[in-house]
C-alpha cells in the first residue's frame, strides 16, 4: 500500500517588505467580510478532531548513526552551517529519518524535491545503507532548480530545474523508478502544493514524507486543496484562506508575545492575545496540512 507521513515545520521566508505589503492587502481584501472571531473557533474546533501521528525518535544507536551520517554530509560545508545551524537541522533531520526508517525495505530509490544542499536525502540514504544491510544503499534522485556543488552527479542522478519546470510539464516518472520514496523538506510556500500534484500524477511513488512551510507566503489559487471535502471544505474557502495564514504568521511570534509586525492592521486578530494566536495558528496549519493530506488518501495513499 502506498503510506505517506506528513512532518511539519516552519522556516521563516524573506520576502521583501513591497511583497509582504502587497500580500496583506490582498489578504484583507479577500478576508474582509469574515467573521474573525468565529473563523478562529472554527478552525481550532475542526483541528481538534484531526488525528495527528508523532514521528517516532530514532533509539541510541540509530540516532549516533543519524549523527555521523549528518557528519559526512556537511564535511567541506562552512564551520557556520556544520555547527551554528546543527542544532536546528539535525533535530529534525532525526524526526524525518528516524521516521522513514521503519519503510526503507518498501522502497527502490528517495527522490528528494527541493533538494538543496542536498542533507537530507544524503543523510537518508547513508542511513539506509546500514538498515537494509547487503542490499545497500538506496539510489538517490535529486531534483533542484539550483546549482548543488554538495551533489556530485558522477554519484547522483541530479535533475537541474528551472523555476517554471514544473508547470510546463515536469514530469516526475520520467525519473524515478517504480517504488520510489519522495521526500521534500522545507519545500516553502505553494511548493509543497506543486509536490503534491507531483505525487497525484505519479504511478511510480510508494511512499512521500513532508515537511511544508512558510504558509504565510501561500496563495489560494496555488493551493492544491482548494475543493477539499467535509468540514474542511467549509473552513478552505477563498475568503477565509488570508485568515488561516495570518493566524499562522502571528503565531510565529510564539508564546513570548507578538511583535506587532505581521498581521498589525488585523485589531480583531491581535486582541485574541499571544497564547490564543500561537494555538489558532499551529491549528490552522494542521488544517491546511489536512487538506492536502485528504487529497493524497482520496488518491489511495495510507496517510
Amino acid at each position: 500500500a502506498r503510506r505517506l507521513r506528513p512532518l511539519t515545520h516552519t522556516l521563516r521566508l524573506a520576502l521583501s517588505g513591497p511583497v509582504r505589503r502587497r500580500l496583506k492587502a490582498k489578504r484583507m481584501d479577500q478576508s474582509a467580510a469574515v467573521d474573525v472571531t468565529d473563523a478562529v473557533s472554527r478552525i481550532e474546533v475542526a483541528a481538534a478532531s484531526i488525528p495527528i501521528h508523532v514521528a517516532r525518535r530514532p533509539g541510541p544507536a540509530a540516532a549516533e548513526v543519524l549523527a555521523r551520517a549528518y557528519e559526512k554530509a556537511t564535511a567541506g560545508t562552512s564551520t557556520w552551517y556544520r555547527t551554528g545551524k546543527r542544532a536546528l537541522h539535525q533535530p529534525q533531520l532525526e524526526r524525518f529519518v528516524g521516521e522513514l526508517t521503519h519503510y526503507l525495505d518498501n522502497v527502490t530509490a528517495i527522490v528528494e524535491l527541493g533538494a538543496g544542499k542536498g542533507l537530507l536525502g544524503r543523510v537518508l540514504q547513508d542511513v539506509s545503507a546500514i538498515s537494509r544491510g547487503d542490499r545497500g544503499a538506496l539510489p538517490l534522485v535529486a531534483i533542484e532548480q539550483r546549482e548543488c556543488p554538495t551533489y556530485d552527479s558522477r554519484e547522483h542522478d541530479v535533475t537541474r530545474l528551472n523555476g517554471t519546470s514544473v508547470a510546463q510539464g515536469f514530469v516526475l516518472d520520467d525519473k524515478i523508478p517504480h517504488g520510489a520514496l519522495v521526500i521534500a523538506k522545507h519545500f516553502c510556500g505553494n511548493a509543497s502544493d506543486e509536490a503534491v500534484r507531483l505525487i497525484l500524477a505519479s504511478e511510480r511513488v510508494a511512499l512521500a514524507a513532508l515537511a511544508p512551510c512558510c504558509h504565510p507566503a501561500m496563495q489560494w489559487d496555488a493551493f492544491c486543496a482548494r475543493e477539499a471535502k467535509g468540514p474542511l471544505g467549509a473552513l478552505l474557502t477563498e475568503a477565509h484562506f488570508p485568515v488561516l495564514l495570518d493566524l499562522i504568521a502571528l503565531s510565529r511570534h510564539g508564546r513570548g508575545g507578538s511583535s506587532g509586525r505581521d498581521c498589525k492592521r488585523w485589531e480583531s486578530l491581535q486582541a485574541l492575545g499571544a497564547d490564543s494566536c500561537y494555538r489558532a495558528g499551529r491549528a490552522a496549519r494542521v488544517v491546511l496540512e489536512a487538506a492536502r493530506l485528504q487529497q493524497l488518501a482520496a488518491a489511495g495513499f495510507l496517510t
